[in-house]
Parts: C-alpha cells; sequence; structure tokens
C-alpha cells in the first residue's frame, strides 16, 4: 500500500523536518510496520524539495531504525500494528537490560547488580543482556527486539553519543512493557529513574580540592555530553563563589569519534601531555573519564611530577579498582551495582502493577568520595 504524506502547517523543506513529519506519522501508527512509503520522486514532488534533501531524509530514519531501504521500495521497520498492541502482554518472564556498552566496568557492575538480585528474588525472570555500543541505531533495533519478544521489561542506560527520542521510549510504554532508566533519563518522557546527583559530584570534588589549598584546577572528560557538562559546570560554581580562577577544561572525544577507540586513546595522549606540560600546569585534576588512570599517572612521570605531592587527582568512580595504578587513585562515585539492584527491583513493581507505567520517581544514590593516595594539600 502506497501512502500520502502532506506537510503540515509552519513546515520548512529541511532534511530534519522532513524527517520529523515522517516519525511523527510512524510513531503515532499512520505509518504501521511493513508499510511502503512513497518514492523519493513522490515525496520530492508531495513537499517540493529536492532528491538530496529526501535522501537525507530517509537516511537519518533508516539510522534510527525507523525504515529500510530496498530494491523494491522503502517499508516502515519500526512499530507494531494498532490491533497487535492490545495482543501485547506481559506474558514473557524476560526482562531487558541494555547497556550502552558491556566492556566498561560500570555498566557490566550495572548488569551485576540486576543478576544478584534477580537471584535473590527468586522470581524465576530470564534477563536478557544488549550492548548497543552507544548507537543509537543498535538501540532502535533492540527496542524492537524487545517489542517483538515481548519482554516483561526494560531496564535501560541510554545511548549519549546522539540524544534518544522519546519515540523510542514510548512506543514500548504503549505496548504494556515498564522501562527504567539508569543513570541518565530520556527527555519528554516519564519513567523511573536511578542514579546520582551530578551537581553533587562537581560540588564535591571542586570544594575538595579548595579546602586543600588548590587553586590550579583542571577537569578532563572522556565525552563531552549532559553529565560531563553538568560536572564542569558544578566546580566552575564552587570555584567562582571561593574567587578561584576558572577551572581548564579538557575534553578526549567528541561524539563524532565516539566509536573509534584508537582515536581516543590517541587523543587523550595528546590531551594529558599538554596539560602536563605546560609551565602553568594544574595542581589537582578530576578526571571524569574512567580509562585514564594509568595515563595521567605515566604521563606525570614523563615530566618528573609526582602524585600526589606534585599532582592530586580525583577520578570518577568507572574503572576496575583491582588495577594496581586504579586501586592508588582517589575516586568519587556511587555504587553502580546498587543502581542495577534498585532498577530491578522497581521494575518488578512496575511489572506487578505496585508502580505506574509512566512513574517519574528519581532515585538518587549517595555519593562518596574514597580515601585512597592521590589526594593531598597543594605543593607549596
Amino acid at each position: 500500500m502506497m501512502l500520502a504524506v502532506k506537510p503540515e502547517n509552519n513546515f520548512s523543506n529541511s532534511p530534519d523536518q522532513i524527517a520529523t513529519l515522517l516519525r511523527n506519522k510512524i510513531v503515532a501508527g499512520e505509518f504501521k510496520r511493513g508499510d511502503k512509503l512513497p518514492t523519493t520522486r513522490q515525496l520530492t514532488k508531495d513537499v517540493k524539495v529536492s532528491n538530496i534533501t529526501i535522501t537525507k531524509a530517509l537516511n537519518s530514519l533508516k539510522n534510527e531504525g525507523l525504515i529500510r531501504v530496498g530494491p523494491r521500495g522503502t517499508f516502515v521497520e519500526f512499530g507494531t500494528d494498532v490491533s497487535e498492541r492490545t495482543k501485547i502482554s506481559n506474558s514473557s518472564r524476560e526482562i531487558a537490560v541494555c547497556l550502552s556498552s558491556i566492556s566498561i566496568y560500570h555498566y557490566a557492575r550495572i548488569f551485576e547488580g540486576v543478576e544478584s538480585s534477580n537471584a535473590d528474588t527468586k522470581k524465576n525472570r530470564g534477563l536478557q543482556i544488549y550492548n548497543t555500543n552507544g548507537q543509537l541505531a543498535k538501540q532502535a533495533d533492540t527496542i524492537m527486539r524487545i517489542l517483538d519478544k515481548k519482554s516483561s521489561g526494560l531496564i535501560l542506560v541510554p545511548c549519549v553519543s546522539e540524544t534518544t527520542p522519546p519515540y523510542q521510549i514510548r512506543i514500548l510504554q504503549s505496548a504494556s512493557i515498564p522501562v527504567v532508566f539508569c543513570l541518565r533519563g530520556v527527555e519528554g518522557i516519564k519513567a523511573p529513574l536511578v542514579g546520582w546527583d551530578w551537581e553533587q559530584v562537581g560540588k564535591i570534588v571542586a570544594t575538595e580540592f579548595l579546602n586543600l589549598g588548590h587553586r590550579k584546577i583542571a577537569y578532563i572528560a572522556g565525552l563531552k555530553y549532559s553529565m560531563s557538562e553538568t560536572y564542569e559546570r558544578a566546580m566552575n560554581e564552587v570555584l567562582k563563589s571561593a574567587n578561584c580562577p576558572e577551572m581548564s577544561v579538557y575534553y578526549g572525544h567528541n561524539v563524532d569519534n565516539y566509536e573509534d577507540g584508537a582515536m581516543h586513546d590517541k587523543a587523550k595522549e595528546e590531551m594529558f601531555n599538554k596539560l602536563l606540560s605546560n609551565p602553568q600546569r594544574p595542581t589537582a585534576i578530576f578526571c571524569n573519564d574512567g580509562t585514564s588512570e594509568s595515563l595521567i599517572y605515566l604521563t606525570a612521570q614523563k615530566y618528573g611530577l609526582k602524585i600526589p605531592q606534585d599532582l592530586s587527582v580525583i577520578c570518577f568512580e568507572h574503572t576496575r579498582r583491582d588495577c594496581v595504578i586504579a586501586k592508588k587513585f582517589t575516586t568519587i562515585g556511587a555504587d553502580h551495582f546498587s543502581i542495577g539492584e534498585m532498577s530491578l527491583s522497581i521494575v518488578d513493581e512496575m511489572i506487578e502493577g505496585k508502580r505506574s507505567i509512566d512513574d517519574d520517581e528519581k532515585v538518587l544514590l549517595p555519593i562518596t568520595l574514597s580515601d585512597n593516595k592521590t589526594l593531598t594539600k597543594a605543593p607549596a
């Protein structure tokens, strides 16, 4: 079946606007899974734009997992038929756990917490772990799988390299599949969130450095996104209130090279060399990148600096504490294992009807500062 597309009021001819028009119709159920979209030529005629603009819009939807493009045309891939939605129930006893990366330790700890809690509850629920590698298209595909399997619920760490669109979550909720967010939520969606107070992390770190006499402070993060920017802002607010110079800020990579591990390592190495070779180098660093302890340690040695005598360091609790070098570092963070435990408890309550599917409680876990060996008074 071919479907007509007509632009709405206040419609512009940008690829984003065209993608939004089609996306809204798919989410609303006007275009159902398996429906064939109009040809590029027909879309060009309907919305009065070039073939290139239509192609860009369709590529966006394809990357999001909403459509598939083949030799016989473009078909809706995402969504469920309205008549089928009423048939979806939580008959499956499987709970899905979708992580940005199963190879990163703190994400793995979340799953360990879920596993442990699931074993303790003795409810005999199956667990299925999914790995998106931080890719929005993979997250969309995972959601399709969860819909197809009629999973009981989803514990989700949303992507950070790209913003998760609300419709990805809304379609699960419309199918009566409860979603619990870990670490960060999705704007426009009401669902429980288990994490910690981002602002408090930045404030605690900055206050700790100031109390030890540090005035040359740097902040290092892997990826620039909402959490890392909140840490930065909160630290600067504390420093400003103490009439301390604004700290130096370094981001190791961005969304364009998020998947390139070699590029990350090279960028971080250049960043630390630039930071510690500077005569006006900082005396204290907060590192929010969970894989940089060894690199900080080795780069400091390269320039004849001792940690913590010359350089105090606080790292966010991201890495394995069984690593010899990582054990030395003072860390701040929340217990990711407990995040997993709490998330399963909440999704169980939603499955059992004790919480509504659009419950929007935020469960913020305590933040702790370890007493390891890389934090001391500023050098004279």
